[in-house]
């Protein structure tokens, strides 16, 4: 029994002996692994620390351009409200001056009516005193050529008078 013992002892310290070994071996393997997973993560954190950097200083430029053209677009806007302001009271003037020449032709139009009116009744006027003109005239004729002849009449009648 003893030896059986021994026996098994002895396999047990040989399995055990391997275990610490294929331990060890496994350990120096793993050690070797997590250095080398070290390096390799601080490299990787280097490279993108470095790749940061360079990312922020990119946009560092590129905010800097935006607040820039944001700059000349405010000042823009601005340059436009101005003029936009400036167009809008000249469209304003633009529309009185508009609206006062409106009035005014309204009212010359009205003259203008009032005119034409007064003119087609001088005109009915002078038609009427024309024909009362013409109508005069060659009464006037009638009664010249009436005249003549009562005037030679009386001159003869007037010449046997005096001879009687």
């Amino acid at each position: 029994l003893e030896k059986e013992l021994a026996n098994l002892r002895r396999d047990a310290e040989k399995g055990l002996g391997a275990a610490r070994d294929e331990f060890e071996s496994q350990k120096k393997k793993l050690l070797v692994e997590i250095d080398t997973l070290t390096r390799r993560l601080a490299e990787t954190e280097s490279r993108l620390k470095n790749e940061v950097e360079v990312i922020k200083k990119k946009m560092s430029v590129t905010i800097t351009e935006l607040e820039m053209s944001l700059d000349a677009s405010n000042k823009s806007n601005s340059q436009l409200q101005n003029t936009t302001k400036t167009q809008a009271t000249k469209i304003m003037e633009l529309t009185a001056a508009y609206d006062d020449v409106n009035k005014k032709l309204a009212g010359s139009l009205q003259t203008y009516d009032i005119t034409v009116k007064q003119l087609r009744q001088i005109e009915a006027e002078f038609k009427g005193l024309k024909a009362t003109n013409d109508s005069s005239v060659k009464v006037i004729k009638e009664y010249e050529s009436k005249l003549t002849i009562l005037t030679t009449r009386v001159n003869e009648l007037t010449t046997i008078n005096n001879n009687l």
